[in-house]
């Protein structure tokens, strides 16, 4: 064969390989919707803030409990993506009142439940960075939740609460999947809230005031799952989330620390 032959040949090889390489390829396929039922044990605690100015949270007494929290949570999506959608309960008692120095019981008739949802689109741009399996993504999340308390104080005194917040964050996220039975993950979120409190005193004549204000919230969640099963893994938690809130002659800080473990059916 003649040599103008042969690279006219090697010209048109490498032409149908570059137009070959430049199709777009098939999307990855889309993974099974997983569910997960998760339940623990949840922390509350809530800190008057006795100053407008920094820090935040300035008050050195908090009133913390805590309680039994149930978690179920929904995902899908495509390896490079997720949509995340979770509701929660939880429910406090045994409060006391943690001081710098020593810890006050509160009275036993003090409790506190909170419910809530949220909903977080996450996409993943960096994978496998330095290890098969290690990804950065990033997201965004809304949420929603309603927080109840109550406190008492002598001679007859009943203190209650109702906060009712909306909220929006950022959200940067890491997750290694180098192992075939191991998932690890870590994300961390910030963002903005805004909502509504009511605020309730019971003595020998009632009185309740409604106000709105916005603040801010800050969350980090740890999760590892462990695959025992074809489609079924076990799965344990941490979630730590702390609120400020900056309203009319009201400021205050409060949060929660939630360990629990459950199953996850569906990949």
């Amino acid at each position: 064969m003649r040599p103008n032959v042969l690279g006219k040949l090697a010209v048109l090889g490498v032409f149908f390989a570059a137009v070959t390489e430049a199709q777009p390829q098939p999307a990855p396929p889309a993974t099974s919707p997983e569910w997960s039922v998760a339940a623990g044990y949840e922390s509350l605690w809530f800190r008057d803030v006795a100053r407008t100015g920094p820090p935040v949270d300035g008050s050195p007494i908090a009133w913390e409990g805590g309680g039994p929290a149930i978690v179920v949570s929904h995902d899908r999506g495509r390896p490079y993506r997720l949509h995340h959608f979770e509701g929660f309960f939880s429910a406090g008692g045994g409060f006391s009142l943690e001081t710098p120095v020593r810890s006050i019981p509160a009275p036993s008739n003090d409790g506190a439940h909170r419910f809530g949802a949220r909903y977080e689109y996450r996409r993943y741009p960096f994978r496998d960075l330095w290890l098969t399996g290690f990804d950065i993504g990033f997201g965004i999340e809304g949420d929603g939740e309603r927080f109840v308390f109550s406190r008492h104080f002598q001679p007859d005194i009943e203190f209650d609460r109702t906060v009712t917040n909306v909220g929006t964050s950022g959200v940067l996220a890491a997750r290694l999947h180098h192992w075939t039975r191991i998932d690890l993950l870590a994300a961390w979120g910030n963002g903005l809230s805004v909502g509504r409190a009511s605020l309730g005193h019971r003595a020998a004549i009632d009185s309740e005031q409604l106000e709105w204000g916005g603040g801010w919230q800050t969350n980090l969640h740890l999760r590892a799952a462990v695959r025992v099963g074809a489609r079924t893994s076990l799965v344990a938690s941490y979630f730590n989330s702390g609120e400020g809130r900056l309203a009319s002659h009201d400021t205050f800080t409060y949060g929660r620390s939630r360990f629990a473990a459950g199953v996850t059916y569906g990949r």
